[in-house]
C-alpha cells in the first residue's frame, strides 16, 4: 500500500506539472473531491512593495514539512495529499507552494487544505526572508 502523503521541496527552476499531480492524487473510484491550493508571492505586504521572498532549505526542512502535513490532516478523511514547497528566491506572482488533497467529499478535502496551509505558515519548515523595495 502506498503512503497517502507526498511532500517535496522544489528548486527555484523546477516546474509543477499539474496533470501529473492530479493523476497521483485521484487514487480510486470513490474519490469525489480534489482541492488544489497554489500560494503565490504577494506584490505588496503591509503597504510595502515586495521585491522577493527567499526560502532557505535546512537539512531537516523536508522532515519538518512532512510533520506539518501529517499533523494537519489528522481528523480529516483524505485519500492522498501532495505538497510541493519551493526553496530559494521567489518573486511577486511566482508560486511558493502547491497543496493538492483528494477525498471522498469536499468538506474533508477543503478542511485538510486549510489546515495544511495554516500548519506550514505557523511552523515554517523553510526559513523565510522577505525583501522589500525601498
Amino acid at each position: 500500500m502506498r503512503e497517502k502523503v507526498h511532500v517535496e521541496i522544489l528548486n527555484p527552476d523546477d516546474h509543477i506539472d499539474l496533470d501529473s499531480v492530479v493523476k497521483k492524487i485521484v487514487v480510486d473510484d470513490t474519490t469525489g473531491a480534489l482541492v488544489i491550493y497554489l500560494g503565490i508571492v504577494k506584490r505588496t505586504k503591509d503597504g510595502k512593495t515586495v521585491q522577493e521572498l527567499f526560502f532557505k532549505e535546512e537539512p531537516d526542512s523536508l522532515k519538518k514539512l512532512r510533520g506539518c502535513v501529517e499533523e494537519a490532516i489528522k481528523g480529516f478523511n483524505v485519500k492522498f495529499v501532495y505538497v510541493a514547497h519551493y526553496s530559494g528566491s521567489r518573486r511577486p506572482g511566482e508560486p511558493i507552494m502547491l497543496i493538492a488533497v483528494s477525498s471522498e467529499d469536499r468538506e474533508n478535502a477543503i478542511g485538510a487544505v486549510k489546515a495544511i496551509v495554516n500548519s506550514i505558515k505557523a511552523f515554517e519548515p523553510l526559513t523565510k526572508e522577505e525583501m522589500f523595495l525601498k
